[in-house]
């Protein structure tokens, strides 16, 4: 009994109805696909900003490591905490 209702059902629609319905489907995943892709290319350029991002925070950080360390140096040279060695022939000159 379920199994002549369904077939009722199915019947009542047009060849076209299912057509139409088909093609608005097809539609509606090509603008899916579409939006997909602009959404995958963005993140392909977010992370190639990120990259460059991160390589140009790792050079300033290796700047900042070494100028924090000749600062360090010379307060404490400044300081009399540490001595600076000079050889006798840069003296004489």
């Amino acid at each position: 009994m379920i199994e002549n209702n369904q077939t009722e059902v199915n019947e009542s629609f047009s060849e076209e109805d299912v057509l139409r319905r088909k093609e608005k489907e097809l539609q509606t995943l090509s603008k899916i696909r579409e939006y997909t892709q602009e959404i995958l290319e963005q993140l392909k350029l977010r992370i190639k900003t990120f990259e460059k991002y991160e390589t140009i925070l790792a050079d300033s950080t290796g700047t900042i490591s070494q100028w924090r360390e000749v600062f360090l140096s010379s307060t404490n040279i400044l300081n009399g905490e540490e001595y600076v060695k000079v050889s006798l022939k840069d003296m004489a000159e």
